[in-house]
């Protein structure tokens, strides 16, 4: 179980914003350009960057808690985090705009 943590954690930042992002109040199945565009700008931006410290050694990931797949030398919950977590916040500041 504890190679699965990893992948768990990112299901279940997920989980919750997939479901709320469907409510018809938000409506924000309808920025799905913007939203991968500011994925895309990201991934562009950072994973580059996560590539190359986990490389040099700056940081590193506990193969205990990976399902041990790698892509660049990046696990792929880490592939998955770069999407997860900034979808997650992108639908909390778009809920923070429709409140307002």
């Amino acid at each position: 179980m504890d190679a699965w943590s990893y992948l768990l954690i990112n299901a279940g930042s997920i989980a919750v914003p997939l479901l709320v992002s469907a409510h018809p109040k938000l409506r924000f199945y309808r920025e799905w350009r913007r939203i991968l565009r500011g994925l895309a700008a990201m991934c562009i931006l950072f994973l580059p960057w996560d590539i190359w410290f986990t490389h040099l050694g700056v940081w590193g990931f506990n193969e205990n808690y990976l399902l041990g797949t790698h892509v660049f030398g990046l696990p792929v919950e880490e592939w998955l985090f770069f999407i997860c977590i900034p979808f997650a916040c992108l639908l909390i500041m778009h809920c923070f705009d429709v409140m307002a």
